[in-house]
């Protein structure tokens, strides 16, 4: 299976998404929202063409934009936690 290689700059964006989500939302949400991001590279990995994922015309042609929300399904239902805001 492929793995997932973000750069130095997309890890800090992570870091800091999770980190708002602890202070906006609490630590059990910023773990479940972290189980949502690793589930969802989990599945682009495994299919990096799945149902979902598209490009953007302002974006270089290589890139593929993915909503994590189709991910959620794929957790466990106790760790699922809130529907993420789109």
């Amino acid at each position: 299976m492929r793995r997932a290689h973000l750069t130095a700059g997309a890890r800090r964006d992570v870091t800091k998404i999770l980190a708002w989500s602890e202070t906006r939302f609490g630590k059990r949400q910023r773990r479940l929202y972290r189980l949502l991001l690793e589930r969802a590279f989990a599945a682009l990995c495994e299919n990096a063409h799945r149902a979902g994922v598209r490009t953007d015309p302002d974006l270089p042609p290589d890139l593929r934009l993915y909503p994590i929300r189709f991910s959620r399904a794929d957790l466990p239902r106790q760790d699922r936690g809130a529907a993420p805001v789109t």
